[in-house]
């Protein structure tokens, strides 16, 4: 996994610094690199719905540009020993990049999430959430400025947080989560936060024998035997330390946003070190024991200050996977 990474740069010094990342990915894995630049066409919609006009002189020399840049960025040192192949498009970015990684048979898209705006170039943010959004492949969204860009070496694994829901579609995080973290961790092993929110309010609780505190402390026993499970299976696939919490909210994206970024969080039993990236899928289980990974998903996007790894899992497994779990449910007379 992560063999085939293709990196998207606009031009900006903000959306270089997913190369040292992408590299090290790379490195680890004897994997391959694709820097790839995409240009607005000469004539195409701003956000104001007004036609922007480039003019032909313009457009040539911001390619002619873009070329060089990239083949300086292909040779240097920093991707020294590695295989790496660029090229330059005219078209809009979203589309391209999703057609591009296609082409190219990536196993992961890794970008910043912010680049430079202007007629030349185009807003690596907006961007980078429509990418995730429609990628069928894992996309790793770092945020400028993020440490991890830098130093050469950790003297801890880097910790990927990897929240739960209960279903097979939030659990087909764990496995490329397991394998970022092992790659960016090496020659430590990887290590895996996973985080179960379970949607109780903390409040109006009136003892033991309230019937909400029986379903609050049943909820978290089976939690608590969900996550051994998961991380007993999960041992024998990775090779990853594995940490396991269990916190109660109703606001399950800041709980999951507060963990990740601080160790604490509403209803998380004791304080936990900070995570270095959050691991999440697009789609998760609804009903009610379960919340929508998909809308959790858009609001960590938008507000965490930590790099992302969004993995659609695909249609026809996760269906299948999601069918049986249903089928286990109704059997077991859970709800």
């Amino acid at each position: 996994m992560f063999q085939r990474i293709l990196i998207p740069l606009d031009g900006s010094e903000r959306a270089r610094q997913a190369l040292p990342v992408a590299a090290r990915i790379a490195r680890d894995t004897d994997g391959s690199l694709c820097l790839f630049s995409v240009l607005h066409p000469p004539v195409h919609l701003t956000w104001q719905m007004e036609a922007e006009w480039i003019q032909p002189e313009s457009q040539a020399a911001e390619r002619q540009r873009r070329e060089t840049e990239l083949a300086r960025q292909a040779a240097s040192k920093e991707l020294e020993g590695i295989e790496v192949t660029t090229e330059v498009v005219e078209d809009l970015p979203a589309q391209a990049i999703l057609e591009k990684a296609n082409v190219f048979s990536a196993d992961l898209i890794a970008l910043c999430s912010h680049g430079r705006t202007g007629i030349t170039r185009w807003a690596l943010g907006s961007v980078a959430q429509k990418v995730a959004r429609h990628s069928t492949i894992p996309v790793l969204i770092i945020r400028a400025g993020w440490p991890m860009a830098l130093p050469p070496h950790k003297l801890r694994p880097l910790r990927v947080m990897v929240p739960l829901d209960g279903s097979p579609l939030a659990e087909s995080a764990l496995l490329p989560a397991a394998r970022l973290s092992a790659a960016l961790s090496a020659p430590l092993p990887g290590e895996l936060h996973l985080v179960r929110v379970l949607p109780f309010s903390n409040d109006f609780e009136y003892g033991q024998d309230d019937t909400f505190a029986k379903a609050k402390r049943q909820a978290k026993q089976e939690a608590q035997v969900y996550l051994q499970t998961i991380k007993q299976q999960l041992s024998e696939q990775a090779n990853v330390q594995i940490l396991s919490s269990i916190a109660t909210s109703l606001d399950t994206a800041e709980t999951l946003i507060s963990i990740a970024e601080t160790g604490e969080g509403e209803g998380l039993l004791r304080v936990m070190d900070s995570c270095d990236i959050i691991a999440l899928t697009t789609h998760g289980r609804s009903g009610p024991a379960r919340w929508m990974m998909g809308s959790i998903t858009e609001r960590i996007l938008g507000a965490t200050r930590l790099p992302l790894l969004v993995v659609r899992p695909q249609h026809t497994d996760t269906l299948r996977a999601s069918q049986e779990s249903d089928a286990q449910t109704s059997q077991a007379g859970l709800y």
